[in-house]
């Protein structure tokens, strides 16, 4: 089932918006009513209902993160397995009483922070008033408790899974959605509905370990544990891999927006020296578009003919013109130190030059004038000297 999670938003009660606040007391209202309603008050068969508590807390564990694109976030537990196998042997009453005591169980569950209370209440409002339309969907299609076979159970189970996964998933979404203030749609879409083959796996197991323990095959039902765990096994892995992708996803926007910002051309290639990133001011000195220039040699887009070494020369470009560079070349290696290809770093120093030619015949202007001044002065010395002579001789 899902719940809300603690995340690093202020989602205190007072500062959710008023939608959300009437929303909140208004599943809390309807799942006081639905438990009270569907409460049982006595249990037929009290050492199946305690395995199936037993059940239900266990599962209330085998949850995960799910990746919400929102500041706060929410949790999947297969504990709905438990959920409908006590429906399919117990009936409605006992399996309210079991759903809430797993729903509070995966509220109380948080490694790092506790729920608020009214967050805790909520998540337990969800699942009863969930269990209440599954329980009303059961009876609608003539469900009864401890089938006796897959066959008579089919049309059942269909129906509760769906009305499970969708009153459930929707409730929460709905939340979400105007403590964000965002759309219901979207939020549903893109975080919940991927989920629905879980709800599928792990709700058929539950309900198979149902008829075996119908037909009195107690030592086979625990295997039954198999299937609904390797569904919190593979979605926990899953998600792993869906929020590596997002973090590696988030870390080329970054790049993205880094080279961008960046005066500098920078082209970077894989190690069979194709071209892999290319920024906008490498495309501007080039001449080579991103798109054109993905995937071709680096030598074919970047072309420097250098005339001083290996710092300074001049890039000839996509158009014909040659542009003096200033270029710095390094090797990109991953964590674990192997190479994975390259990158080039390289700039138009034209104006640098122009500036540095500039300083350069100033220097020359000025150290002329310091020579015609200097000569001057020495001609004068003389001419003074030659004038004195003359006086002398006359």
């Amino acid at each position: 089932m899902m719940h809300e999670q603690p995340a690093r938003c202020d989602l205190r009660f007072a500062s959710l918006p008023p939608a959300a606040r009437a929303y909140v007391v208004a599943v809390i209202a309807a799942g006081a009513a639905a438990a009270a309603a569907r409460f049982p008050t006595q249990i037929d068969r009290p050492i199946l209902f305690g395995l199936l508590l037993v059940f239900g807390w266990l599962t209330s564990t085998w949850k995960v993160n799910l990746p919400l694109a929102l500041k706060n976030g929410s949790t999947l537990s297969v504990s709905y397995a438990a959920d409908l196998m006590s429906l399919l042997l117990l009936g409605p009453p006992p399996a309210m009483a079991i759903a809430i005591v797993g729903a509070w169980a995966q509220c109380a569950q948080q490694p790092k922070k506790s729920y608020p209370p009214y967050r805790t209440i909520f998540s337990v409002a969800v699942v009863a008033v969930t269990m209440q339309a599954v329980s009303i969907v059961y009876e609608m299609v003539n469900g009864t408790p401890a089938p006796a076979s897959a066959a008579e159970l089919t049309k059942p189970l269909v129906a509760v899974i769906a009305t499970y996964f969708a009153i459930n998933t929707a409730l929460v979404a709905l939340a979400i959605a105007l403590a964000m203030r965002r759309p219901v749609w979207t939020v549903w879409r893109d975080n919940f509905l991927w989920s629905a083959p879980s709800f599928m796996v792990a709700g058929g197991a539950g309900a198979l370990a149902a008829v075996v323990i119908a037909r009195g095959d107690y030592w086979v039902a625990p295997l039954i544990l198999a299937p609904v765990y390797l569904t919190y096994r593979t979605y926990k892995v899953f998600l792993a891999s869906q929020i590596a992708e997002s973090a590696l996803r988030l870390e080329k926007e970054r790049l993205a927006v880094t080279l961008r910002s960046i005066g500098d051309g920078v082209i970077a290639t894989d190690t069979h020296g194709l071209v892999r990133i290319m920024n906008p001011a490498a495309e501007a000195l080039t001449g080579w578009p991103h798109d054109a220039a993905l995937a071709r040699p680096l030598d074919e887009i970047y072309r420097p003919i250098f005339r001083d070494g290996v710092v300074h020369g001049m890039l000839a470009s996509r158009s014909g013109r040659h542009i003096p560079i200033h270029e710095v070349r390094a090797p990109l290696t991953n964590d674990e130190g192997q190479h994975v290809g390259s990158v080039v770093a390289f700039r138009d120093v034209s104006d640098a030059i122009r500036m540095q030619e500039e300083r350069t015949r100033a220097s020359k202007l000025e150290s002329l004038g310091l020579l015609a001044g200097g000569i001057a002065h020495d001609f004068n010395n003389i001419l003074t000297a030659i004038l004195g002579n003359v006086s002398l001789v006359r």
